[in-house]
């Protein structure tokens, strides 16, 4: 069974493994997958509070705090580095509701992508994998992600990239990401000719949202809006199906202006809210204006979470913390 107790108990098991280090761990989706196929993490690098209580836990070794402010002397070089900058200033809907502010590596958070390469460049990985909104490649012509590439080559990586539906892998959700792979030339023919593997599933094969979703929905997350029909793009349960409209463009994520058919995929989630479905029972040709948001629940299954996971994390907020809002940010992430 899938379970945050039983990932706990992976950690600690006897035995060799290949080690990992996760830089950006947050809410330790990257971690737990880790866990999952086999790995053992040596080390993390995280700043909230909550999110360190919780790795602490569960990996059983204390977290190293900001990532750019690590002490290299004791450091040993792991088979697998995972870097997961923070994304806001390369996303679709951020750049698109700040044109005004700056963007990629001027923006807040977005030089972490570039500045990622210090610990890559201390720690040598085996393998490094960088992931990033698929939008970055958008912004300021992609050249940040230019600029990563050439480094990595200059740090002796052969390097792999490539757009990914995170969709094609299992997850319930029209999520794409930018994946890059870098294997040491240490490696050998072994790195050189690693490819990033296709996923199980397609637009046609495809799990959708109403296999997650439950049957019967609270009230207090229905929405009333003056939406008017769409016609979606597509009816394939592996593609986002936005049947019916409040507004243009996506909105804002705790106030969507679109409303998803469940017989495709859920929308992406973000730290700030979900978007909207339609009920169960909507079918084309029913009457628009009544949909639900999607809960975190929903977002934890979709993306193949421990089922245990909500309720964990909530259980490392302080006093201080908003443990609703650090537990949406953690499965946004």
């Amino acid at each position: 069974e899938f379970t945050v107790k039983a990932l706990k108990a992976r950690q600690r098991r006897k035995g060799p493994a290949y080690s990992m280090v996760s830089h950006f761990t947050g809410g330790m989706l990257g971690v737990m997958a880790s866990l999952r196929v086999g790995f053992k993490v040596m080390s993390s690098c995280e700043i909230i509070k909550m999110y360190k209580r919780a790795i602490y836990d569960l990996t059983g070794i204390k977290c190293s705090g900001d990532t750019f402010n690590q002490d290299p002397v004791g450091l040993h070089q792991p088979a697998y580095m995972q870097v997961t900058p923070e994304c806001p200033d390369y996303s679709r809907g951020s750049t698109a509701f700040r044109e005004k502010l700056n963007h990629g590596v001027d923006g807040e958070t977005g030089w972490q992508l570039v500045m990622a390469l210090k610990p890559i460049s201390i720690l040598m990985p085996l393998i490094v994998e960088i992931e990033m909104v698929a939008n970055v490649l958008t912004v300021h012509g992609g050249k940040e992600v230019v600029f990563v590439l050439k480094a990595l080559n200059v740090l002796h990586y052969n390097v792999h990239a490539a757009i990914v539906k995170m969709q094609s892998y299992g997850d319930i959700i029209g999520k794409e990401r930018l994946v890059v792979v870098g294997c040491h030339e240490s490696l050998g023919e072994h790195g050189r000719q690693h490819r990033i593997p296709l996923g199980y599933y397609s637009d046609v094969v495809s799990f959708c949202a109403r296999d997650i979703i439950e049957k019967v929905l609270d009230e207090s997350n229905a929405r009333y809006f003056r939406d008017w029909e769409v016609s979606p793009k597509s009816s394939d349960p592996g593609v986002l199906q936005i049947v019916a409209r409040k507004g243009m463009g996506q909105g804002f994520s705790s106030n969507p202006h679109a409303s998803c058919n469940l017989d495709g995929l859920m929308p992406t989630m973000t730290s700030h809210g979900n978007g909207r479905h339609q009920p169960p029972d909507w079918k084309e040709g029913d009457p628009v204006g009544k949909s639900y948001m999607y809960t975190m629940e929903d977002a934890s299954k979709a993306q193949n979470l421990p089922k245990d996971y909500i309720d964990y994390m909530k259980g490392f907020a302080g006093k201080d913390d908003d443990a609703e809002k650090l537990t949406q940010k953690a499965i946004a992430m």
